[in-house]
């Protein structure tokens, strides 16, 4: 652990923002095992972090006994599909104690799945609409990644005459028929 760099985190998070989150996480299981990890991420609530974050738990044991053993504690939790961390079931994670869960891969690996699958029939069978259900449509994608509200924040922040560049006097980033 390098305590005097965790500690000088601290020191400038409590003089310029205190609501800066100070996540600690700890690699340590993958090199000298559970019981270190767990005693670094003790040694780090002593500083004063703000959440834990042991990485790649092995199995439910861990889990478990790292919510008991530092109950109190803000702790995070990482689930990734095919990961060494056993998935536990969101609501199962919250009671033991996870405050923050992240299903940090889930939609990288859907979206991956999803691309794969469709340019697949795109190569074996050409462009169709025989993969429409697989797909978001224009309108739809622009909601999704809130285009509209992109745009109202650049009419807060940017000034006219790059508005008027980048624009040339629409109201929208994309028109999309509506």
């Amino acid at each position: 652990m390098k305590v005097a760099r965790l500690k000088a985190a601290m020191d400038v998070k409590n003089d310029l923002d205190p609501d800066f989150l100070i996540i600690y996480r700890t690699d340590a299981i993958a090199v000298n095992g559970y019981e270190d990890a767990r005693e670094r991420a003790r040694r780090a609530i002593d500083l004063g972090v703000d959440m834990i974050f042991v990485e790649a738990m092995e199995n439910m044991e861990q889990v478990e006994r790292t919510a008991e053993e530092l109950h109190g504690v803000h702790l995070m939790l990482n689930l990734i599909e095919g990961g060494k961390t056993p998935l536990v079931p969101v609501k199962e994670a919250e009671e033991m104690g996870y405050n923050w869960i992240v299903p940090a891969l889930t939609t990288l690996y859907s979206a991956a799945q999803g691309m794969y699958e469709v340019m697949s029939r795109v190569y074996s069978e050409d462009v169709s609409e025989n993969y429409m259900d697989k797909l978001i449509f224009f309108r739809e994608f622009t909601q999704v990644v809130r285009l509209d509200e992109i745009r109202e924040k650049e009419n807060l922040y940017l000034p006219s005459q790059i508005l008027e560049e980048k624009y040339h006097g629409k109201d929208k980033i994309v028109e999309t028929g509506e």
